[in-house]
C-alpha cells in the first residue's frame, strides 16, 4: 500500500519549510563550534546550518554553547555566551538546564515550562521568552499531544504567530481532513436544520459542489441564447442552428417550434412594439429588464428564468430540475460544426482554457482572498463580494452551538490554513491548494503544492519549479502526479499502485500532454509510472535552490 507512506510524504513536502535559523533579538539559541580560523573567527554551526562567526570571547572548538541573540545587522546577528547555562546536558543535568534558561528568559521554572523548553531545545528550535509564554497560555490546561509538537514546530518554522487561531488552522491541514466531504456535511446539516439565515451558504456550496458539466452547460447555454436572440430572425444559420442545439439536449421542450418559442418570450416578460428586426437579447437581458434586475439576478439567474419559463403549464411554471438540463447540455456531443459556433460565441476558447476558468470560480468562490477583498472593499468603499469564507465567518457568528457549528468552525480553520501555507520565504515561494472538484462520478479534493523560486523583478520564474499533485480516485484510488520543471524541461512520475493498469493510460496521454506542453514552449522529457513512493519521489531542491548564507564577510559576531 502507498497510503500512508504518500501522505505521510506529501505532508512532509506541503509542510516544509526553509530551515534556515531565522534569529531576532532575544532568542536563545544553541550552536556548536566546529573550527577555529585565525583572525577570531570561527565556523559555528546552529540548527542544521554552518556560519562563520567573529569571535570576542574564547570559546572551545567541539564545544556546544548557548547564546542569546543581542541584535542583527546586514553583517549578520551579534551572539552573546550564556556563560551560566550548561552546555550539554544529560540525566539530571537536564532539569538544572531547562531551570537556568528559564531563568535567563525571567519566567518561573514550572512543570508546563520546563517541558516547553524541553521541547523546543529538541527540535532545535530558537527560545524566547514570547513564544514559552504564547505556548503557555495555549496549552494552559492541557499537555503537548505528538500531534501538537509537530504543529507548533510547523507554526515556528514558518514564523507565524503562536496564537489559537493559526494552532487550529494549522491543525486542520495536519489531520488531513477532506474539504469536499465537510463541504457536503455541512449542506446536509443545513437543510436538515432548515437554518434560513444561511440560505446564502448553501447556494454557495451548491455552487462550488457542481459538476463541471453543469458549469459547462451554463456556458453553453450563455452563447446559444445570445447567438439566438441576438440576430435579426430573418432565416440566419446559425440563429437556427443555436435554437436546433438547445431543443437537440431539451433546453428547450423538443415539441416547441421556433417562431412559438419566440412568441412566448414576448408574451411572458411582456414584451411590446417588439419587432422582427428587433434584438431581443438585449430587450431581455439589458441591465433595465426585469428579468435580470428583479432582485438583484445574475446573467446566469436570468437564463435559468427563460429556461424555466418555457415550462408553463396551466398558466404555472412546471416544477423542472434547471440543473439537470444544464447538466445534460454540458454533456451533450454536438458535430464539429455545431462546436465550432460554440467555439465562435465563447471568444474560441479551447477545452483546456474552459477548465481553467471552472477551476479559478472555484479558488475564487473558496475566499482565499477574503481578507485581502475586504480591506480593498473598505478603501474603496464598496462591498465586498461575498465567498464561502466570508459566509462561513457570518454563520460562525450567528448558529448557536451545535454540530453544524462543529462543521463550520472546522472549514474556517481549514480555508484559513491553506491561507496560511501559502507564504514566501525570501527568492522562495510555495504555493498550497486544496479545491474540491466533481471527478468521475463524485465529488473529490485536489491537492495543489507548487513550490519555485521569484525572479529578480519579485515575478514568479516558470523556468524552474515542482509541483505536486494528489488525487484520490473511484478506480485508481489514491494517486500522486509530481512534476519537475528545470530550464522549461518538464518530468511526470505518476504514483499509483496499479502500475500495470495505470502505464497503458499515461503512454496513451502522453502525445497530447507534449503537444500541449510544446504550444506552451515547454519540452516534455520523461512520463513514468512508479508504483512506490522511495527515492524515486522527492524534494527537487536543486531545481529552486539558492543560497543561505549572509553576503559578506562574516556571517555572526560573537
Amino acid at each position: 500500500m502507498i497510503v500512508s507512506s504518500f501522505q505521510h510524504f506529501f505532508q512532509e513536502e506541503v509542510m516544509k519549510q526553509s530551515k534556515n535559523v531565522h534569529l531576532t533579538k532575544g532568542d536563545f539559541v544553541q550552536g556548536k563550534i566546529v573550527k577555529l580560523f585565525s583572525n577570531h573567527t570561527a565556523l559555528v554551526h546552529i540548527n542544521d546550518m554552518s556560519l562563520v562567526a567573529k569571535l570576542e570571547t574564547a570559546l572551545s572548538v567541539q564545544q556546544q554553547y548557548w547564546f542569546e541573540v543581542k541584535g542583527t545587522t546586514l553583517s549578520g546577528p551579534h551572539l552573546k555566551v550564556l556563560s551560566h547555562v550548561g552546555p550539554s546536558p544529560n540525566g539530571n543535568e537536564l532539569d538544572k538546564q531547562q531551570v537556568e534558561l528559564l531563568r535567563e528568559l525571567q519566567l518561573p521554572a514550572t512543570r508546563g515550562n520546563k517541558e516547553l523548553v524541553s521541547f523546543l531545545t529538541e527540535k532545535g528550535l530558537p527560545l524566547s521568552k514570547q513564544k514559552v509564554v504564547d505556548l503557555s497560555n495555549l496549552f494552559i490546561d492541557k499537555k503537548l499531544s505528538a500531534q501538537d509538537k509537530q504543529v507548533v514546530e510547523k507554526l515556528i518554522e514558518m514564523k507565524l504567530p503562536i496564537t489559537n487561531e493559526t494552532f487550529q488552522a494549522v491543525s486542520a491541514i495536519q489531520k488531513g481532513s477532506h474539504l469536499s466531504a465537510d463541504l457536503v456535511k455541512l449542506q446536509q446539516l443545513l437543510v436538515q436544520n432548515n437554518v434560513q439565515e444561511a440560505i446564502p451558504l448553501q447556494k454557495m456550496i451548491a455552487t462550488l459542489t457542481q459538476p463541471f458539466s453543469v458549469r459547462e452547460g451554463e456556458d453553453r447555454l450563455a452563447s446559444l441564447v445570445k447567438t439566438w436572440l441576438s440576430t435579426t430572425h430573418t432565416n440566419n444559420q446559425q440563429e437556427n442552428q443555436a435554437f436546433s442545439m438547445m431543443r437537440q439536449s431539451h433546453v428547450i421542450p423538443k415539441e416547441m417550434s421556433e417562431q412559438r418559442a419566440l412568441a412566448h418570450l414576448m408574451r411572458y416578460f411582456n414584451i411590446e412594439g417588439s419587432s422582427n428586426n428587433q434584438n431581443l437579447y438585449d430587450v431581455l437581458f439589458s441591465q433595465k429588464n426585469a428579468i435580470q434586475g428583479q432582485g438583484g439576478y445574475s446573467l446566469s439567474a436570468a437564463l435559468k428564468e427563460m429556461v424555466a419559463s418555457f415550462y408553463v403549464k396551466d398558466g404555472a411554471i412546471e416544477e423542472i430540475d434547471i440543473e439537470s438540463k444544464l447538466e445534460q447540455l454540458g454533456k451533450t456531443i454536438f458535430t464539429n460544426e455545431q462546436q465550432s459556433l460554440l467555439l465562435t460565441q465563447s471568444e474560441k476558447r479551447s477545452a483546456h482554457s474552459m477548465f481553467y476558468k471552472a477551476i479559478m470560480q472555484v479558488i475564487e468562490s473558496l475566499g482565499l482572498q477574503h481578507e485581502v477583498n475586504v480591506v480593498a472593499s473598505l478603501k474603496d468603499h464598496q462591498e465586498h463580494t461575498q465567498s464561502l469564507k466570508s459566509l462561513l465567518l457570518q454563520a460562525q457568528q450567528t448558529l448557536p452551538p451545535s454540530p453544524t457549528l462543529e462543521v463550520v468552525e472546522q472549514l474556517v480553520h481549514k480555508l484559513t490554513g491553506i491561507q496560511l501555507l501559502n507564504q514566501d520565504q525570501g527568492p522562495l515561494t510555495t504555493i498550497y491548494m486544496q479545491m474540491p472538484l466533481h471527478i468521475g462520478q463524485g465529488l473529490k479534493d485536489v491537492t495543489i503544492q507548487w513550490n519555485g523560486r521569484k525572479k529578480e523583478n519579485g515575478q514568479i520564474d516558470s523556468n524552474y519549479c515542482h509541483i505536486l499533485f494528489y488525487l484520490c480516485l473511484d478506480e485508481m484510488k489514491e494517486t500522486v502526479i509530481d512534476v519537475t520543471v528545470q530550464n522549461r524541461i518538464v518530468t511526470v512520475h505518476i504514483i499509483n499502485e496499479a502500475v500495470d493498469k495505470v502505464s497503458p493510460l499515461a503512454e496513451a496521454m502522453k502525445a497530447t500532454l507534449q503537444s500541449g506542453l510544446n504550444e506552451l514552449q515547454y519540452k516534455l522529457s520523461e512520463v513514468k509510472v512508479l508504483g512506490t513512493m522511495k527515492k524515486q519521489v522527492k524534494h527537487h531542491q536543486s531545481a529552486i535552490k539558492t543560497s543561505h548564507s549572509y553576503e559578506g564577510g562574516l556571517d555572526i559576531r560573537i
